[in-house]
């Protein structure tokens, strides 16, 4: 009884001007805090979002690059494999039972050297051509150095059966430090009989020129990257964070799932760091393969803008 008159009379010595005030301060406190949560909670949403458009527009032109970049390899092969020129060379090397990938030597295209001078393209590995009697011809090839074409043959006999182009998923080369794919198409002569096979190899490392960035100031800061995952769920170009990664670097994200169910979008994941990334992904229209794209950016980088708008707003507060 006597500490509950003590608490009374405490209160009552407070005048009408100290329960204004204090009122005030606490009306002001719990709007400050209404304004400042809801002010927060805006920015962070508009940051959000913009980076995941940002991730998007970066996924989708790379996208396209590479969809460009292919459709120009068909489109070369497709010119190449039907030109009088390479059709002679299949002919000669039909007739030829001891070429091996020596007809550099002995002078089977030795007059179609400005053709072949045309189609050696900085990103093709090699282009060789092998004919129905197995015998194999290298036309270019970017090492500089005599390679036996055989045992590429032996390793894609199955391209024969068809008569569309393939492309071949990213491999290792025995005789190249950077996995390579390959693109195939039939060679026919103007009666529409079968030659044999034409083949360009691609390198790796021109799929990371249009995959990998590492300049902070082309739109993925510090921390982003590109890249491109297979079916089998390995890397098919390299990353930012690991070396080797490409046919290394395994990606069991849900990121990579959902993509490579058909699936496009963005989210907040792990990814195959185990480091919490913003995610933009989708499937890759390519029809030759099954492979996704994937940009993503550290959360921790994207939010810095968001966590400084908060410091502010108690600064401003206090």
């Amino acid at each position: 009884m006597i500490k509950q008159n003590t608490s009374e009379n405490t209160f009552r010595r407070f005048s009408i001007t100290d329960k204004l005030v204090i009122a005030s301060l606490a009306l002001s406190i719990i709007t400050i805090s209404i304004v400042a949560s809801y002010s927060f909670t805006n920015a962070k949403k508009a940051i959000l979002d913009r980076t995941f458009n940002q991730l998007t527009s970066v996924r989708v032109i790379r996208a396209n690059l590479l969809d460009k970049f292919f459709s120009n390899c068909v489109k070369e092969i497709q010119m190449a494999r039907a030109s009088s020129d390479i059709i002679e060379i299949a002919e000669k090397l039909n007739l030829n039972s001891e070429a091996d990938g020596k007809c550099n030597e002995d002078g089977i295209f030795l007059n179609h050297r400005p053709f072949i001078r045309e189609i050696q393209e900085n990103f093709y590995h090699r282009i060789y051509i092998i004919g129905k009697n197995n015998q194999s011809c290298l036309l270019k090839n970017a090492d500089s150095k005599q390679l036996s074409i055989v045992d590429t043959y032996e390793n894609n006999h199955q391209v024969f059966i068809t008569s569309d182009i393939i492309i071949t998923d990213l491999s290792m080369s025995l005789d190249s430090s950077h996995p390579i794919m390959t693109i195939a198409a039939p060679i026919n002569n103007h009666e529409g009989l079968n030659l044999g096979m034409m083949f360009f190899e691609i390198s790796s490392s021109y799929i990371d020129s249009i995959m990998l960035e590492k300049e902070p100031s082309n739109g993925l800061g510090i921390s982003g990257e590109s890249y491109l995952v297979g079916q089998d769920h390995y890397m098919r170009s390299s990353s930012r964070f690991v070396y080797p990664s490409m046919l290394t670097t395994k990606v069991n994200t849900q990121s990579g799932e959902l993509a490579l169910q058909g699936e496009e979008g963005t989210a907040v994941i792990d990814d195959y760091r185990g480091v919490k990334v913003l995610s933009s992904f989708g499937k890759l229209g390519i029809p030759y393969f099954n492979w996704v794209i994937i940009s993503e950016i550290d959360y921790k980088e994207a939010t810095i803008p968001i966590y400084r708008i908060r410091n502010e707003i108690i600064f401003i507060s206090i």
